[in-house]
């Protein structure tokens, strides 16, 4: 959805970039899913549907993630594509797969902040430093 939203837009890198984390996130989420059926599958995992889906997913991220890297400046681009997929990726555990929080208010509370420092560390990034020309 968002490939499509930022076509032709200033943004149009970040846009992308956030496209290709939420494309690495989903393809980390379904290895997670897929992954428990180890025990169950064993090798036969490869030969699963899911793994197409797993596949289709991370390729098409690298190239969405190419085409962000060529449109926007690397800093900014790289963070976006990092914190989509590691927000979606971690968010999913409770979400998902109906991982346990913690029930006691200090662990849920580092378990919270830890979520807010992986979104403020991509807002408080800086942006590439130009060089000055030499004289």
């Amino acid at each position: 959805m968002l490939v499509v939203v930022s076509r032709g837009r200033r943004n149009e890198g970040l846009l992308l970039a956030a496209s290709a984390g939420a494309l690495w996130g989903a393809s980390d989420i379904s290895i997670k899913a897929l992954s428990g059926r180890l025990d169950d599958l064993g090798a036969g995992v490869l030969l699963h549907p899911l793994a197409l889906v797993i596949l289709a997913l991370s390729l098409y991220g690298v190239l969405v993630s190419g085409r962000s890297l060529q449109l926007g400046e690397a800093v900014p681009v790289i963070a976006v594509t990092s914190a989509m997929a590691n927000v979606l990726t971690i968010a999913s555990g409770p979400v998902v797969f109906g991982e346990p929080l913690p029930h006691d208010t200090l662990g849920l509370v580092v378990r919270v902040a830890a979520f807010v420092l992986v979104i403020a560390a991509t807002v408080l990034t800086p942006p590439p430093v130009k060089a000055t020309p030499a004289t």
